[in-house]
């Protein structure tokens, strides 16, 4: 019985783990595009480290948006 209690608690750690790393993926990934966007349009406008903040921001902000949208999904 103790086994198969510590293998259902190992179980239900990994899922919350994984849970946690894909959440700070979609942020993560928001914030390398946003960041690689800016770079390419602070590049047009002369203005790389401007772009690349507004960029990293941006990024976080949409990042933080669909990770809510499918918590929100999630729950229905």
């Amino acid at each position: 019985m103790e086994a198969m209690e510590d293998k259902s608690k190992k179980e239900d750690i990994k899922k919350e783990n994984h849970s946690k790393e894909d959440k700070n993926k979609e942020v993560a990934l928001g914030i390398c595009f946003g960041c690689g966007i800016g770079i390419m349009a602070g590049a047009v406008m002369d203005n790389v480290i401007l772009g690349m903040s507004a960029g990293g921001v941006i990024g976080i902000i949409v990042g933080i948006i669909v990770r809510l949208r499918r918590k929100v999904r999630g729950k229905r």
